[in-house]
C-alpha cells in the first residue's frame, strides 16, 4: 500500500512536472521570501524581548488633602412655617398651596444646612 502512494505521488510528480524536493531539501523561493525568513525570527525576538522593558510607571493616585475650615460661629435662621391652628382655618386649596410652600422652604434650609455642617464635619 504504501509502494503503491509511493508511485502515485512519483507520477503525479512527472505529470506535473514538479520538482523532486524532500524534507530536508532547500526550495528555491524568491529574493523577498528569503529576506523574509531572515527577519522574521528576529522580529519575534524582538517582539518577545520588548515585554521584559522592566516595571510599569506608578499609577497616579488621588490624595485628599485635608484643609481647616472655620465653623460657623451660629446657625441660619430657621424659616417661618404656619401653625396648625393656621392651616386649620384654611381652604383645602389654600391648605394645599400653603404646604407645598412650606415643604420648598424647608427643603431648601435643610440643603443650607447640609452644606454648611459638611464644612465643619471632621
Amino acid at each position: 500500500m504504501i509502494r503503491d502512494l509511493v508511485a502515485l505521488s512519483l507520477s503525479v510528480r512527472q505529470k506535473c512536472k514538479l520538482p523532486k524536493t524532500g524534507l530536508f531539501t532547500r526550495m528555491n523561493f524568491p529574493q523577498s521570501a528569503q529576506v523574509s525568513q531572515i527577519w522574521l525570527p528576529a522580529i519575534i525576538i524582538l517582539f518577545l524581548l520588548s515585554g521584559c522593558n522592566g516595571t510599569l510607571p506608578p499609577v497616579p493616585k488621588t490624595v485628599l488633602v485635608p484643609v481647616p475650615v472655620p465653623c460657623l460661629d451660629k446657625m441660619p435662621e430657621r424659616p417661618k412655617f404656619l401653625s396648625d391652628g393656621e392651616l386649620a382655618a384654611m381652604s383645602d386649596f389654600e391648605l394645599v398651596l400653603s404646604l407645598r410652600s412650606d415643604q420648598l422652604e424647608l427643603r431648601g434650609h435643610v440643603a443650607l444646612q447640609e452644606a454648611l455642617l459638611r464644612a465643619c464635619v471632621k
